[in-house]
């Protein structure tokens, strides 16, 4: 009654990961395949007794059977981990492009040369006035195509 009546409940907090979960899992994930190759090597068809149970079982292939499984588990765990630190999301990437482009632009202004590469608008030519009306076409057309804020 006090836990349900007195007690308030915590503030939740968000963490980037499972934290100490994610070990407990990887291990049971290791077990978990020690363990299958071991039932499938008790229960093989060569080594069934009279009854169904296990019977003759030659401890080496017990042993070796493990081992490739772990070794195997092990190598699978090392592939998925190097694949994944390879990606990058697409915010990271997003980032780096714009780093990228942001350098690109700062090296050609220092340089001297023509830091536009894309053409005026179609609304608004060279030697023409800039008026509201212009503008405003031109933001509707930019609204219509979805051109996002990089774009822009």
């Amino acid at each position: 009654m006090k836990i349900a009546v007195s007690s308030q409940r915590p503030i939740p907090w968000r963490a980037d990961s499972i934290g100490p979960w994610l070990s407990s899992l990887g291990f049971l994930s290791w077990l978990g395949s020690v363990v299958s190759s071991a039932i499938v090597f008790l229960f093989n068809n060569e080594n069934e007794g009279p009854g169904g149970e296990p019977y003759g079982i030659k401890t080496g292939g017990l042993l070796l059977s493990i081992l490739l499984s772990e070794h195997i588990y092990l190598a699978l765990q090392f592939t998925v981990r190097h694949v994944l630190d390879q990606l990058e999301s697409s915010g990271v990437q997003k980032e780096k492009a714009e780093r990228f482009s942001m350098r690109r632009r700062l090296l050609k202004e220092s340089l001297g040369e023509d830091v536009t590469q894309k053409p005026t608008p179609p609304t608004v030519q060279s030697g023409e006035k800039i008026t509201r009306k212009a503008l405003e076409e031109e933001a509707r057309e930019m609204s219509i195509k979805g051109s996002s804020p990089e774009q822009a």
